[in-house]
């Protein structure tokens, strides 16, 4: 019987989440796959390194969420979980390595204990060549909850010259003490089974080693580099590089890590190079990972880049025209660092910067469904540049057309368009509006023949506060003022307003 275990607990990942990670692994020598049965979850993955002069060997890390694993009482009267673990590998139909172990979990005093995830790793010796692997999984105390996968292995290590190893993401490290499962030149090391990175984890640490470096280099030093770059243009992220200078020996190793807190969501490359002191490349390495982590900081255009579209909505979306219009009529519920992207793009007039930002625009607001949030808003869209367009405006562009969109419409529009000397107006009320009640908003013409109106004040936070509304409103400055007499016989001046003019009215009391 193999026991070969470490406990973590993952609590910022659900297993709904991790079904989504296996998109970006696919086609890697180290693949991550997520086994379910009907309760039982798990992560495996692995990863193929050389030993000079000694057969490769396939390293690979199974990790299991203890939540999902059915608990039984142990000798010890505590509560433990066992899972079956059968590792079959084929050549041409041929087995050629066969194992079969208890994996236990750790012992909790009740069923009612939250169960740390539980972490087996185990390495077996295999020439080059092509395999199949087999992995079947069985929960020992539910018969019914197993789950098997088939993975095809490739290994091709050359006997000659410098080259790496499969990349090692990893969870923590420490110098070895004893000897033990996850010792490996001097450190133990627990893998991060999978490639995914939420944002609670602001650190990706990985593992890596570098063949024959000696051999090809004599008693020279080697560098070696490595950075994260984006996985559609290979731009470097935020500066993430770092380099490693060290003798050169049959088996060089790099251990290391990247600060990733300010990696904002995405599939990216980690690649590692090596190189001589002239800096000729000797060889390299890379792996796909992907994170998550929304923009948390205003996202500039230089952002844009690690944004996918293919297969979403807007990939279809192929008119610079159109999508520019599309964009245009976005600038009424854009927060401010959005207003000065979608400035900065349409500058750009590069249909493929457009698209991204149109679906990040979009994902963020309905990240299940981006494409019907676009959708309900375009409606609104169309209404609004039915009813307030202008001899060259269109109707988003307008101030109503800006209000309607970004509040929505309004519970009462009071209009006076041939009211005596005032030019034409409309007073939107709004019941509530965000966290305020009791909303308006005046809009005016002083153009009669146009469809534009101008917002002349509002009472709403934020919005343009105009204490001589009223004043302005009139068409004829010089009907603002009656004279009149007071009760003393004196003359005097007064507003128009407090004799009868509607707007003010309306505005404090509408109907």
């Amino acid at each position: 019987m193999h026991i070969n275990f470490a406990f973590r607990n993952f609590t910022y990942l659900k297993s709904t989440a991790m079904k989504k990670i296996l998109l970006v692994v696919i086609g890697l020598v180290s693949i991550t796959q997520y086994t379910h049965g009907k309760n039982l979850n798990a992560f495996f993955s692995f990863c193929i390194f050389d030993q000079p002069g000694k057969s490769p060997y396939v390293e690979t890390y199974l990790n299991v969420d203890g939540s999902s694993v059915k608990l039984a009482q142990n000798a010890e009267s505590k509560w433990q979980g066992k899972i079956e673990v059968q590792w079959v590998y084929k050549q041409n139909d041929k087995i050629v390595h066969f194992d079969k172990y208890n994996l236990l979990g750790p012992a909790v005093a009740s069923t009612s204990v939250s169960v740390p995830d539980f972490i087996d790793q185990q390495r077996v010796p295999l020439s080059n060549g092509n395999y199949i692997l087999e992995l079947k999984i069985t929960d020992k105390n539910s018969a019914d909850n197993s789950y098997s996968i088939t993975q095809p292995v490739t290994i091709n290590y050359a006997d000659k010259g410098i080259h790496l190893s499969d990349i090692e993401f990893v969870e923590s490290y420490t110098p070895t003490v004893t000897q033990g499962a996850f010792s490996k030149n001097g450190y133990d090391i627990v893998p991060l089974v999978y490639n995914y990175f939420p944002k609670t984890l602001n650190t990706l640490k990985f593992y890596t080693e570098i063949y024959l470096a000696k051999e090809v280099l004599g008693d020279e030093d080697i560098l070696l580099g490595y950075r994260i770059s984006g996985h559609q243009n290979n731009k470097i992220i935020n500066n993430l590089v770092g380099f490693k200078k060290q003798k050169a020996s049959s088996v060089n190793i790099l251990l290391a890590e990247l600060p990733i807190s300010d990696v904002t969501s995405g599939n990216y490359y980690l690649e590692i190079e090596a190189r001589d002191k002239t800096n000729q490349l000797l060889g390299s390495k890379k792996i796909v990972f992907q994170r998550s982590k929304p923009f948390e900081r205003p996202m500039s255009i230089d952002d844009l880049s690690l944004i996918k579209i293919d297969n979403t909505f807007v990939s279809y979306m192929t008119n610079n025209d159109t999508l520019k219009d599309y964009i245009a009529s976005l600038y009424p519920i854009s927060a401010q660092f959005e207003s000065n992207v979608e400035e900065n793009v349409l500058k750009t007039n590069n249909l493929e910067s457009m698209q991204q930002f149109f679906y990040y625009f979009w994902s963020k607001r309905n990240v299940q469904d981006p494409e019907q949030a676009w959708l309900s808003y375009q409606a609104e869209v169309s209404k609004v540049n039915v009813s307030f367009k202008s001899l060259n405006k269109k109707g988003y562009d307008t101030d109503r057309g800006r209000v309607y969109l970004q509040y929505g419409p309004p519970n009462e529009i009071y209009q006076r368009y041939s009211e005596p000397e005032t030019f034409p107006y409309e007073i939107w009320h709004y019941n509530t509006i965000g966290n305020q009640s009791d909303g308006k908003f005046v809009f005016y013409s002083r153009n009669t023949t146009s469809n534009d109106f101008e917002l002349l004040h509002s009472n709403v936070n934020g919005e343009y506060n105009n204490p001589n509304w009223t004043n302005n409103l009139a068409s004829d400055p010089r009907s603002l003022i009656y004279n009149t007499k007071d009760e003393n016989g004196t003359n005097k001046q007064v507003n128009r307003d407090k004799f009868g003019n509607r707007a003010l009215e309306e505005f404090n009391h509408p109907k």
